[in-house]
């Protein structure tokens, strides 16, 4: 039977008029904060402090558009962010000029609180200024960054939970030593729980981010620490015993990582840089891991080998998805990288 619809040929098409919806904006001690501007703000209490360029890969607006809020949100009139100066050495190889880092501002702060969000409890505006802009947050924030952002192209992978240098600096694993009277302090840079909702999958990593080199006694204090945390502080802190440790090492002159668009050629000297660094990274990770492997034949304890994992690859060069997937972690008594997380259980999802 036909509709009685479908007798008119040409039926009358109405517009319709859909409600005309602004962009939610709210303005604090006269400054507008619409949606852009909230996000920007609501990112630093996760990582304490940000470039922005670390935030235009964070947010997935153009680095103008942010770099250019982050000032408007930093200004004297505004304090919602405060800036601070990168903490760079003479003798650091670097092409360009330096950005500023951004850290929350006590209006900002004010902002967050009264929206819900948690933030650091102990806060005092200078403090924060003074122990903003060193590399070594700013890189360790670029390996948080790439755990945060994986699930954008990887829907499946979630970062369900993490912890921050600055909490583990007042809150460290406590790790009671065989031959120690008294508990240790352990304090990895990081610490990420990634989950893969898919094969149903826990992934435990303790992140230590290396910039600069360190001597044996020191690197080898801290593998014993992370071996004996295995059986009493690490389960106690986070409740499950799936844990492997990352070494990632790179390099000074890597960070702040400098904004580059897609068409971007590095220059001969740019070249020249990398090459000196990349061989100077690759050293340390050799000795890293020799190292290792000399401190767990001492110990009778080869089979945990693949506790540890070390990497040189700069994180300017890797994406979230190259970061855990492609293979570039070298474990102790393995001469070939392999990926963080098998590429079978990649394909299983696909």
């Amino acid at each position: 039977m036909q509709k009685a619809m479908d007798n008119d040929l040409l039926p009358l098409l109405v517009p319709v008029q859909l409600p005309f919806v602004r962009e939610e904006e709210h303005t604090v001690d006269s400054v507008v904060l619409n949606k852009p501007r909230i996000r920007i703000l609501s990112e630093m209490p996760v990582y304490h402090e940000l470039t922005a360029e670390q935030l235009t890969r964070i947010l997935g607006y153009s680095y103008r558009y942010i770099q250019d809020e982050c000032k408007k949100l930093s200004a004297n009139e505004a304090n919602m962010l405060q800036s601070v100066p990168v903490e760079k050495k003479p003798r650091d190889a670097r092409v360009g000029n330096l950005p500023y880092v951004y850290v929350l501002g006590s209006t900002g702060r004010q902002y967050l609180l009264s929206e819900g969000h948690t933030v650091w409890p102990r806060w005092r505006p200078e403090e924060e200024k003074d122990r903003a802009g060193y590399l070594h947050t700013l890189a360790l924030n670029d390996v948080l960054i790439n755990a945060r952002t994986l699930q954008n192209e990887h829907p499946g992978f979630i970062l369900e939970n993490f912890v921050h240098e600055r909490v583990f600096h007042s809150e460290p694993i406590r790790v009671v030593s065989p031959n120690k009277s008294t508990p240790e302090n352990l304090r990895p840079d990081l610490w990420l729980d990634i989950r893969d909702y898919n094969t149903r999958k826990m992934y435990a990593y303790s992140v230590e981010v290396n910039l600069t080199h360190l001597d044996r006694k020191r690197f080898v204090k801290k593998l014993r620490l992370y071996l004996n945390s295995r059986a009493s502080g690490y389960k106690e802190r986070f409740g499950t015993q799936i844990h492997v440790v990352l070494f990632v090492i790179q390099t000074r002159s890597h960070f702040p990582r400098p904004y580059r668009d897609i068409s971007y050629q590095p220059t001969p000297q740019e070249l020249k840089n990398r090459e000196i660094e990349s061989i100077r990274g690759q050293n340390r990770l050799m000795d890293f891991n020799r190292w290792t492997e000399e401190e767990l034949t001492r110990a009778g304890e080869i089979s945990d080998a693949s506790f540890f994992r070390f990497s040189c690859a700069p994180l300017d060069t890797l994406t979230p998805s190259e970061f855990f997937f492609s293979p570039h972690f070298y474990v102790p008594f393995v001469d070939s990288p392999s990926p963080l997380i098998p590429w079978k259980v990649e394909e299983k999802r696909e």
